[in-house]
């Protein structure tokens, strides 16, 4: 999967980019870094900031002690500009996916100034959560519950790719989200509600992997905590639902399943 010149609405392809700047070779990265810290970019075009982005990894090594101030000036001058926003967050998106990313240093930056908030919170806050979605994606379920989105609604809603395969991770992550929801009364029908709708956006593949990951992870008392999505479950794989999904279900779901009817 490729995803970092894929934003959607975030960046358009570098050629039409390219062509509206000059043609000519950029300068050396050594040059274009004097140049960024001395604040002196205003001449610039996006092949220069993609130069700049290209060997940031590599110049940070050799400049360690100006890594984070160079990370935040190509941040804020991100959050000023669209295009290079784009590419910017193309590449950071493109890095959690499993690609070559942004620089250490750019990652960092971003969690650490929060370059979008003023402009773009929730494209901040869903940044903010991505980059750790792998130890904590119930990060993302939370923002999702806030703003009534399912996970990749709430990706296309600021522009981002909805076909990420962090995505997987989020979704595997719901039912244990719920587990902890069924837990507290209060909070327990408006998760479901939002589960119901989220469920009834999502392909049956998703939904298959999500009801599977739910009746493994509830008991049947937690699960009697959120009838609504008991229903829901009994009218798309109950045993003697019409046009049932019962034979996806493990032996061990549909067990538990039928102790939650």
């Amino acid at each position: 999967m490729t995803t970092g010149l894929r934003l959607e609405g975030l960046a358009a392809s570098l050629p039409q980019r390219w062509s509206v700047g000059r043609r000519k070779v950029p300068q050396s990265a050594e040059a274009l870094f004097e140049a960024l810290l001395a604040r002196e970019t205003g001449g610039w075009t996006l092949l220069d900031w993609l130069h700049v982005l290209r060997h940031k990894n590599r110049w940070d090594v050799a400049h360690a002690s100006q890594a984070d101030l160079s990370a935040e000036m190509i941040w804020r001058a991100a959050a000023q500009d669209v295009a290079l926003r784009g590419q910017v967050l193309g590449r950071m998106i493109e890095g959690l996916c499993g690609g070559e990313g942004l620089a250490p240093s750019m990652v960092a930056a971003c969690a650490r100034i929060r370059p979008l908030a003023s402009t773009e919170p929730l494209l901040q806050d869903i940044i903010a959560a991505l980059a750790v979605v792998d130890r904590e994606p119930q990060q993302v379920v939370a923002l999702c519950m806030e703003h009534n989105r399912a996970p990749r609604a709430l990706m296309a809603r600021v522009g981002l790719p909805t076909d990420l395969s962090l995505l997987d991770h989020v979704e595997a992550s719901i039912p244990g989200v719920m587990r902890e929801h069924a837990r507290e009364p209060a909070q327990a029908r408006l998760a479901a509600q939002w589960l119901l709708m989220s469920l009834r956006e999502a392909a049956e593949s998703t939904q298959d992997r999500i009801a599977v990951g739910l009746l493994a992870e509830l008991s049947a008392t937690e699960a009697h905590a959120l009838p609504d999505l008991c229903w829901w479950l009994g009218e798309i794989y109950g045993p003697e639902a019409p046009n049932s999904r019962w034979r996806v279900l493990s032996a061990s779901a549909q067990k538990a399943l039928r102790g939650w009817l």
